[in-house]
């Protein structure tokens, strides 16, 4: 369902974008589909560190398999939470290596293999804050990631206990950054599906994101639509520099069960008029208008000797919406 809601722009504050849209909770179920369809893969080919009288414990050959189960985002005042479970999580075919310099300690170097290990019952919950950047919504990580789940392994030998844990903790902490680099980018690949830009005919469209912003009832992105003429067209000297009319910041409310909401401002609708006039869009000698002379002289059914018929707009159309509307 897609729902177009008309707000009195009286009663908003001034905003961003002149087109506004308001993802409410069934349309980030939406979104929680396209997550839920992913799988990760994390691939590093020596991964170490120093470990008790080790100069470095190491995993070759470290890989990830992640597949996303379930996923489910949840809306707040400036943030959003994913929380994500996943299926079986595995990695198989590495081996763990131990170097030390020291002929004369306890650490002797070794090299045993890492058959495979498991994770089940895979869990993180990222909370995100939403920016623009570059005409694009990006997301930051807030706090600290929560990660859980059981971690089984089967290596062939390790010489102390703590080798095992340094590998534990590796796989735990790499998952971890892996997924807070990658989560946040499935979910703002879903909200930039909104960025356009293209040509259909002799228009070229662009639409880029200029504010996004979060509620407890939905997340909104502001987005300025631009169109530019490149056919045929009149040379226009007078055409103002900016459009009018107002940009208010549209409050959806609940939504009503509805995916989205949607609003265009004044000023946007202002600024496509604008853009047609400045362009040469709107004269009648060319482009698109062209013939309308023609049109309207056939349409007269008494002709007036030798007359001529001057139809031009002498300034760019507005538009004024009703805020009782």
């Amino acid at each position: 369902m897609l729902s177009l809601l008309l707000i009195p722009t009286a009663l908003a504050l001034p905003s961003d974008g002149g087109i506004q849209v308001a993802m409410y909770k069934p349309g980030a179920d939406f979104a929680e589909s396209l997550i839920e369809d992913q799988s990760i893969d994390f691939a590093e080919d020596v991964l170490g560190a120093e470990v008790g009288c080790y100069d470095q414990v190491g995993i070759r050959d470290l890989n990830i398999h992640i597949p996303v189960g379930d996923a489910e985002l949840e809306l707040a005042d400036d943030t959003l939470t994913v929380d994500v479970i996943f299926d079986q999580i595995h990695g198989e075919d590495m081996v763990i290596f131990g170097e030390d310099g020291e002929w004369l300690d306890v650490c002797p170097g070794f090299e045993t293999n890492f058959n495979s290990f498991q994770i089940t019952n895979g869990h993180i919950r990222l909370t995100l804050e939403p920016r623009i950047e570059e005409g694009a919504v990006q997301m930051d990580v807030i706090g600290t990631p929560i990660i859980s789940g059981d971690i089984t392994t089967d290596i062939d030998w390790i010489p102390e206990e703590l080798i095992l844990t340094f590998v534990e903790d590796a796989i735990w902490s790499t998952l971890s950054d892996t997924l807070s680099e990658q989560i946040p980018e499935l979910v703002t690949e879903y909200l930039n599906t909104t960025r356009y830009a293209g040509q259909f005919g002799d228009l070229d469209m662009s639409v880029e994101v200029v504010e996004v912003r979060v509620q407890d009832e939905y997340l909104a992105m502001g987005m300025d639509l631009n169109v530019d003429w490149n056919g045929e067209s009149c040379l226009v000297m007078n055409a103002p520099e900016e459009p009018e009319g107002r940009t208010p910041l549209i409050d959806f409310g609940d939504g009503d069960g509805s995916d989205l909401g949607i609003a265009i401002t004044e000023r946007q609708l202002n600024a496509l008029l604008l853009g047609a006039y400045a362009d040469g869009l709107l004269c009648f000698e060319f482009g698109p208008l062209a013939g309308t002379l023609d049109a309207v002289d056939d349409s007269i059914s008494d002709p007036v000797e030798d007359a001529e018929l001057d139809i031009r707009f002498d300034a760019p159309p507005i538009m004024r919406m009703d805020e009782d509307r």
